[in-house]
């Protein structure tokens, strides 16, 4: 099953990317948006996905030499085994035909590479799931020391704003997180945890100058950033 999921995917790094950084993200974009390994063939030939991949059904280019693909094959299976695709997270892409500005996924670009632009995910954010992972945190090292507050007692708000990612405010308690920067499930769970420091430096901790970055505050951000293996600058 591996080797028939590392020839569909080399079909497509063949025509689709010209460089290796290119066929790593475009990996990314295949395997991110396959359910599994075992299945990345049905994600390569679902109808108008991949532009190459579409015009080798029809007829409209020639088969590719079996050497060029044996070569994407190598680092189709890289990729795999090395779990590359986890790296970049990417679920969409296009070329330089496009103008990224009005790309049809309606997202910000996350990354060019020569001539093609890469996307992560969208996701649909409601308070509720802001709710359920507060209440994961709270739960588990190292907030569980801290004992914050119930969900119950704390008001989750989605916010389009394009000034900052998230908020805490304490009167109501509250925690807000912007639909219109938070693309992403990683940039929600970031900009959640960041908010949720503020809450523990004035909750448990009882500083006054619980909205600001001090150092206590990085503190607490490079032991969040190192249980759950995130980079600290992004928190």
């Amino acid at each position: 099953m591996l080797e028939l999921s590392v020839a569909c995917l080399a079909y497509v790094l063949h025509g689709e990317g010209a460089t290796l950084p290119q066929k790593e993200r475009i990996a990314s974009v295949v395997i991110n948006s396959s359910k599994n390994i075992e299945s990345l063939c049905d994600e390569v030939y679902r109808p108008n996905r991949y532009e190459y991949i579409e015009k080798l059904k029809y007829g409209q280019i020639k088969m590719p030499a079996r050497a060029d693909i044996l070569k994407n094959e190598i680092i189709a299976l890289k990729v795999i085994q090395n779990k590359t695709y986890l790296k970049y997270n990417y679920h969409y892409f296009h070329d330089d035909r496009i103008d990224p500005r009005r790309n049809p996924f309606r997202l910000p670009v996350k990354e060019q590479v020569g001539n093609l632009y890469f996307y992560w995910p969208m996701i649909i954010l409601k308070p509720k799931y802001i709710r359920a992972l507060y209440l994961g945190y709270k739960n588990i090292h190292p907030f569980d020391k801290y004992q914050l507050p119930h969900p119950r007692h704390i008001q989750f708000k989605v916010i389009a704003s394009d000034e900052f990612m998230g908020l805490f405010d304490v009167e109501p308690m509250r925690i807000c997180i912007s639909k219109t920067l938070c693309i992403t499930f990683n940039d929600v769970k970031e900009t959640l945890l960041h908010e949720m420091i503020h809450l523990t430096m004035y909750y448990s901790l009882g500083y006054k100058n619980y909205d600001e970055h001090s150092k206590d505050f990085y503190r607490l951000v490079y032991k969040v950033a190192k249980v759950y293996g995130l980079d600290n600058k992004k928190i």
